[in-house]
């Protein structure tokens, strides 16, 4: 995998491996770098060790660092050029999800100009390192960041106003809370698991630990309680089809599949729940048979009546994978004691019925309003604390003209922009703040989505043709279906740019199946899709062409896709579910860019056609467990009175106070002074303001849609 600019590469000091004068064993070493401040245990993310320093170091000389992890790599670590007002300097260090969990050591060296015993250091032992200080501490990449919230600069901070139509959500004559497919045909369906391990290390806790990935509205049919883990602990696996990229396949971590004989399974139906109607539709034909010597502890009918499991992945029309296996409690026949009792796992059940319970999508009963508000979205940029990771941010205003207390208007916790939303120009951006498929354009969930935000295009030497994408369901659920020849490479951009960040890093992901002999490349591009690689721009771009590596089929040095990310390379006669597909990339400027997936046939295999088949693309800033993402944004409307200052032209002042996820409040605020607003008009900005929806709720009559698959589907 590429090392990003996210992962910053520590220099081998080889402190841990000399020997010098003075050991200092001491717990914080008051006699020489005096550290005020020391973590015993940390999760991700960046954290500072503070350091005083005393007279027994020589005047004008040096301190180093360097930390050794459990596995003897070098942690990445700088003295940050940041002296507080205790006058402690800081020594700050990054805790990757590629970190080594466990033991660490730090090791401090510096020159000292007497012992311990207060006697001058030997002149041999002069003008070099002669004291070193070391201490053990525990990592665990996956935790959450306990570390103080600390900055050194301000994070740059821009406002604009919004006035957009509101849309306005409204029940329809389906429910919008609660929709039932029923499966009346014992023969259509069956559940498969492979060697089931359960859930990964990273999730041991519990069942009723929802995927981090599943949408926020699910069906929970026992009325309890549930959580989603929100501390990004999905490690990325390494796959030798993939160049420069990585995958979480989640048929990994939940090997059950529910399969069904025809078309069935649709994307709406991921986060709801399977269940049997009763006893006598469990599955009548189970593999294995129980070991010889036990028998089910209750029937195996009574037992699975109150089975559910949730559906985590949907990967087709016929596939969806599901949180559960099949088991049953069992009992040891020849032992009767309290340990005789155990689970047993079913690799395949079927002939059954029973129904999937799920929650729309909101597309199904969302209209919208000609009803214009007004809201001031604030828009963060190197948001990059030295220590800690700010997981809140309170935002409270007051009029200019007035001397008293700010009024809170919002308390926003932070999650990562969403880059492709349903933006229509090229010179706005509008991030998602709510992930629904309807607000995706990555999601194709339509095919007026495909045609409305992508370009679909064929291309060969002479340059690219326009064509009609298709959205596919049979081999990989709501995905742009990309077909090749050996001629002629297949493109799929979207049409519009979006604005990005010089000096940022990004993760462009999607769920990918490819044909035999087929190869996926991923570019992000700035330029004009053109012939000529060359072509003049009236914007600036925020991504540079990379070397064209196919000189055989167009000239120039430069490749006409643009910034080359890497590749997925499937080179069987068999065809293949990847599943999530993530490539991390940096940013060449401040300006426009777009993702560019290029299908081809791989070399040698001429006379052949084949597809990549794309679904759930999705462009984010780069996020690491325990880190700030570096691009936060959220709006706020407008109260009453800020409206009415708003009108009268007075100025409003804003203050925004951050914090960690146990409310600790960081000791850094942000001031935005004198801000007049303009409620005649949009306001201008390098941001967003285009067409921002933000949901407002009406009751209704609820009803229930039943789909059926019988023997006729």
């Amino acid at each position: 995998m590429t090392l990003l600019s996210t992962y910053k590469i520590p220099i081998q000091r080889e402190y841990s491996r000399q020997t010098y004068y003075i050991e200092d064993t001491t717990e914080t070493s008051p006699d020489y770098f005096d550290v005020q401040d020391f973590p015993l245990v940390v999760g991700g993310g960046r954290y500072v060790i503070k350091i005083k320093g005393s007279t027994n170091l020589r005047i004008g000389s040096s301190v180093d660092v360097e930390i050794i992890d459990a596995e003897g790599q070098n942690v990445y670590v700088e003295i940050v050029d940041f002296v507080d007002r205790f006058n402690n300097y800081y020594v700050a260090f990054d805790v990757y999800d590629i970190t080594a969990q466990g033991l660490a050591t730090v090791y401090i060296v510096g020159e000292a100009d007497v012992d311990q015993q207060g006697n001058q250091i030997p002149k041999n032992q002069q003008k070099k390192y002669n004291v070193r200080w070391s201490k053990n501490f525990n990592i665990l990449p996956f935790e959450r960041n306990n570390g103080e919230l600390l900055f050194n600069q301000p994070p740059q901070t821009s406002v604009a106003q919004i006035i957009t139509p509101t849309r306005l959500a409204i029940a329809s004559t389906s429910s919008a809370y609660n929709y039932t497919s029923s499966i009346t045909n014992p023969s259509l369906l069956s559940i498969t698991s492979a060697n089931f391990f359960g859930y990964d290390r990273d999730f041991a806790s519990s069942e009723d630990i929802l995927d981090a990935r599943l949408r926020a509205i699910t069906v929970n049919p026992k009325g309890a309680p549930k959580t989603a883990n929100n501390v990004p602990t999905n490690i990325r696996d390494t796959d030798q089809d993939i160049t420069n990229g990585s995958v979480i396949n989640y048929v990994n971590r939940f090997n059950t599949i529910l399969q069904a004989t025809s078309s069935f399974f649709t994307k709406a139906y991921l986060g709801g729940y399977f269940e049997f109607a009763s006893s006598a539709s469990t599955p009548t034909n189970l593999t294995p048979a129980l070991p010889p010597g036990y028998s089910a502890y209750d029937s195996v009918s009574n037992q699975l009546a109150s089975y559910y499991s949730t559906i985590v992945d949907v990967i087709n029309d016929k596939q969806a994978v599901i949180s559960k296996p099949i088991n049953i409690i069992t009992v040891d026949d020849n032992n009767l004691s309290l340990g005789a009792y155990s689970n047993f796992t079913y690799k395949k059940a079927s002939s059954f019925s029973g129904s999937i319970t799920y929650v729309p999508s909101a597309d199904a009963f969302a209209t919208s309003s000609t009803v214009s508000s007004s809201y001031v979205e604030f828009t963060f940029s190197d948001l990059n604390p030295i220590s800690g990771q700010v997981y809140r941010i309170k935002t409270s205003a007051k009029l200019g003209s007035i001397t008293g207390d700010y009024k809170v208007l919002n308390d926003q916790i932070i999650i990562p922009v969403e880059y492709l939303t349903d933006s229509n120009f090229s010179n706005t951006l509008n991030y998602a703040r709510y992930e629904s498929d309807y607000r995706l354009i990555g999601c194709f969930t339509a095919q007026s989505i495909l045609d409305s935000y992508w370009l679909n295009l064929l291309e060969d030497s002479q340059g690219f043709d326009t064509i009609t994408g298709s959205v596919n369901n049979s081999t990989q659920i709501d995905s742009a279906k990309v077909q090749a020849s050996y001629t002629q490479s297949a493109l799929l951009t979207t049409q519009f740019n979006q604005n990005y960040n010089e000096n940022q890093t990004y993760t462009l992901g999607f769920n990918l199946t490819l044909e035999p002999y087929t190869e996926l490349e991923v570019y992000m591009n700035s330029d004009p899709l053109s012939a000529y690689v060359i072509t003049s721009l009236a914007y600036p771009r925020g991504f540079l062409k990379s070397a064209n590596n196919e000189k055989s089929r167009y000239g120039g040095s430069q490749n006409r896709f643009g910034k080359y990310l890497g590749k997925i390379k499937n080179d069987r006669a068999v065809q293949k579910y990847y599943g999530r597909v993530l490539f991390d990339f940096d940013t060449d400027g401040n300006g426009f860019g777009r993702p560019l997936l290029r299908s081809k046939i791989i070399d040698d295999m001429a006379g052949y056609t084949g597809s990549a088949y794309v679904s759930d693309v999705s462009i984010k800033p780069y996020l690491l467990n325990g880190f700030t993402p570096n691009i936060v944004q959220y709006a706020i409307p407008l109260p009453t009175e800020l409206i009415a200052a708003a009108t009268l032209s007075q100025s409003i002042d804003f203050k925004i106070d951050y914090f960690d996820y146990t409310g600790k409040q960081s000791e850094y605020t942000t001031y935005i002074d004198d801000l007049v607003l303009n409620l005649k008009g949009d306001v201008q900005s390098n941001t967003c303001q285009d067409d921002i929806f933000i949901f407002e709720y009406t009751s209704g009559t609820a009803t229930t849609e039943v789909a059926v698959l019988d023997g006729g589907a």
